[in-house]
């Protein structure tokens, strides 16, 4: 039933009860009443018709007292019939006016015995009455009996209780009527509200509801309902972004219970664990995403954290679907129902793989740039020495004759000179601590005029394929450096195949872009060219991998290979602004991936390198060289063939040899690193005060590699200590003529 219509029976049906209700209080109110008027007026009428009826019964007068009954009863309503008894009980006269049968007077006996006036009431037919008893004398039998009829007055008060039921009924149906109209302002406001709420229970569309009535309550209670609808759907509208947040985002979420059921998970996390969709992992255990391993010794005292602690960040180790594992920076915090109560574990992952990589790669350059410093430095002063020992044992042997048992000795000496000087050599440039003469090349030209000697190098049981790159784009690059990069691994591809094998050179133009950059923490975006060298040997495992640029790290035999080749390589690249990636599988073979950046210029002509005759000369050089031994014997070779010689231990005594004798030198010998002043700071000074004046470095090291970073200038002539004195001498007078 409708609350209208229940609020409106209730209505009329109150109505009804109240005026029932009241119609029969009023009723039994006034039955009581008239009875009390009608037996009063019986006493008295009877008391009056006593006074008047006495003496004529005492004398006996019958006609007198039946006029006085009949009087009584012709002019008094509701008087029905009048008796009056004799002294000796009998009937004296009567009137039956209309009358009440003889039955009645039988009962009379009863009153005529009373001594005062009694009262009894009958019941004939359709007929009430009242019957009054009255004492003519007081002690004696004498009476008067009066009957009077209560139809009359009960036709009268049912009457009366009719029209007030009537007018009841008539009451309650305009009650009625009025509260459908009530209840239609009350009802309809709150049957709306009732089926929004219910709608709202249901968590469907619920709109604002406008009031149209119904009493300030539900006003009220209207309002009340609207501002819940604002804060639902503000609700709503905040879960519904906080959801679109957590579903889109990269970072992995996962809600799980108390006993580890996951009961959410977003889509970053199903992919990152390998899964295709969320459903899949629904109600699954939180150890789906773990291995024994890492349940034991990470995530379970993890957890344990979070539960103590109630917030907990640390890495953790977790595993794919497919079995792979993958390192994750985890924060993990409690929920809490409203009286404070656990009820979840949220977890929010980060997949750490492509950091920790970085963070590999990081290290290892550091560790890379520290042995660097450290090589390059030890390279440097025993460059120094090794000059000593190569000059002034050329010199030895030029007063001997060839076949002495000390030309044999020097002989010696000369040649192990040499090797050091190969090994300090590959130590500066693993270290990046040489000085680069860079010309724009064409690596095909230069891989193609390589070949021959390569094949010579490496044997012929490996056979060398070369794809040569379309249009292949220029490298400003050292030219003599690159031929040791090549010549060193292809010796390496020659050692990993002793049984033959194949060697693949080629070369392409590539893009590095910004995605490339992301997980290769040395790339930087831009157009390269590529030299990849790939060989089918025996491969190397990770742990090999991850070392072979190291100096003096080799899986050789001690008399086989020194561990500087590979680590040359790196460093040469390196100081070349290029990168280098090795990728390698046992029994699969290795490539090197060589990265120089690509400029737009056009390559120039290498030429072949051909040996002069050594000749001397009368003109006048200034050597600049802060290490004593180097500097006398630089001074004592170029004495001996015939040049005026000016020695200078550091810069600032090279600038006031200068001063002194700056129209007589025709050439400067300067030391790259100098006490003071540097030789190129030396040589920045000649060219503002005499640009006439040749400049030659020399250097086995310099410590400018962090402002020059060693490129010299174009046409700037360098010699690489340790030299011996016929290249110092070539040098001295190529640069002169």
């Amino acid at each position: 039933m409708k609350l209208k219509t229940k609020i409106s029976l209730i209505i009329a049906v109150t109505a009804l009860v109240t005026g029932g209700t009241l119609a029969l209080l009023v009723n039994n109110v006034m039955h009581n009443t008239l009875e009390q008027e009608l037996e009063k007026r019986g006493v008295v009428i009877a008391q009056t018709l006593a006074e008047h009826v006495t003496h004529s019964v005492i004398d006996g007068e019958v006609v007198a007292a039946h006029s006085a009954l009949n009087d009584i009863v012709l002019r008094t309503d509701n008087v029905e019939f009048a008796c009056i008894f004799d002294f000796n009980g009998e009937i004296f006269t009567h009137s039956f006016d209309g009358g009440f049968p003889r039955a009645l007077l039988p009962r009379a006996h009863d009153l005529i015995r009373a001594d005062s006036p009694q009262l009894d009431r009958f019941s004939i037919g359709d007929e009430v009455g009242l019957m009054v008893g009255y004492p003519l004398i007081d002690g004696m039998k004498a009476h008067i009996h009066l009957g009077l009829n209560e139809t009359y007055l009960h036709n009268q008060i049912m009457e009366t209780r009719n029209q007030i039921i009537g007018i009841t009924f008539i009451v309650a149906l305009i009650i009625m009527l009025l509260g459908f109209i009530i209840s239609d302002r009350i009802a309809l406001p709150l049957v709306k509200l009732s089926k929004s709420l219910k709608n709202f229970g249901n968590e469907q569309m619920v709109q604002e509801q406008s009031y149209n009535g119904g009493g300030r309550e539900v006003a009220d209670l209207t309002q009340a309902f609207n501002l819940m609808v604002i804060e639902r759907e503000r609700a709503e509208e905040q879960i519904r972004t906080l959801a679109a947040i957590v579903e889109q985002s990269s970072e992995g979420t996962a809600l799980a219970d108390m006993n580890g059921i996951l009961t959410f998970v977003n889509r970053a996390c199903a992919e990152m664990h390998g899964y295709d969709s969320t459903e899949e992992l629904s109600g699954q255990n939180l150890s789906i995403f773990h291995n024994e391993m890492q349940m034991e010794k990470e995530v379970n005292p993890f957890n344990r954290k979070v539960i103590e602690q109630g917030l907990q960040r640390g890495q953790v180790g977790h595993t794919r679907r497919d079995g792979t594992t993958f390192p994750t920076r985890m924060t993990s915090n409690i929920i809490k129902d409203r009286s404070g109560k656990p009820v979840s574990i949220a977890g929010h992952m980060i997949d750490i793989t492509v950091e920790k990589q970085l963070e590999e790669q990081l290290l290892q350059s550091q560790k890379m740039e520290a042995i660097g410093l450290l090589s390059g430095g030890v390279a440097h002063d025993f460059n120094n020495i090794l000059q000593a020992i190569l000059g002034y044992a050329d010199l030895a042997k030029a007063k001997l004759s060839e076949g002495s048992a000390i030309f044999e000795n020097i002989e010696e000496i000369y040649r192990s000179a040499n090797r050091a000087s190969d090994l300090t050599r590959q130590l500066l440039a693993f270290g990046r601590r040489q000085v680069l003469v860079p010309k724009d090349i064409d690596l095909n030209h230069q891989v193609d005029g390589m070949l021959k000697m390569l094949g010579r190098v490496i044997g012929e049981d490996i056979k060398i394929n070369f794809i040569k790159g379309h249009r292949l784009g220029t490298v400003h690059a050292d030219p003599g450096q690159m031929e040791q990069v090549l010549m060193n691994l292809c010796v390496n591809s020659r050692d990993a195949m002793p049984q033959g094998g194949y060697l693949t050179i080629e070369t392409e133009n590539v893009l590095i872009t910004e995605e490339y950059t992301k997980t290769h923490l040395f790339a930087r975006k831009g157009r390269y060219v590529l030299v990849t060298l790939s060989d089918n040997g025996c491969g190397m495992n990770e742990e090999t991998r991850n070392r072979i640029f190291e100096p003096f790290f080799t899986t050789k035999d001690v008399d086989r290979g020194s561990g500087l080749g590979l680590a040359s390589v790196f460093g040469i690249i390196n100081q070349h602004d290029g990168y280098i990636n090795v990728y390698s599988e046992v029994g699969l073979g290795t490539t090197f991936k060589i990265y120089l950046p690509l400029v737009e210029r056009p390559a120039e002509d290498i030429g072949t390198r051909v040996k002069s005759k050594v000749v001397g000369g009368t003109e006048t050089i200034m050597v600049a060289e802060d290490n004593d031994t180097v500097r006398k014997l630089a001074s004592r070779v170029l004495e001996r063939a015939g040049y005026t010689v000016f020695p200078a231990e550091d810069g600032h005594e090279a600038l006031e040899v200068l001063k002194q004798h700056a129209s007589d030198i025709s050439l400067a010998l300067l030391d790259v690193v100098m006490p003071g002043l540097s030789g190129r700071e030396v040589y920045d000074v000649i060219m503002k005060t005499n640009p006439d004046i040749r400049i030659l470095f020399t250097s086995g090291y310099s410590q400018n590699a962090i402002h020059t970073r060693f490129v010299l200038d174009k046409g700037i002539q360098l010699i690489r200590k340790p030299y011996d004195p016929d290249t110092l001498l070539r040098e001295i007078r190529a640069v002169l003529d």
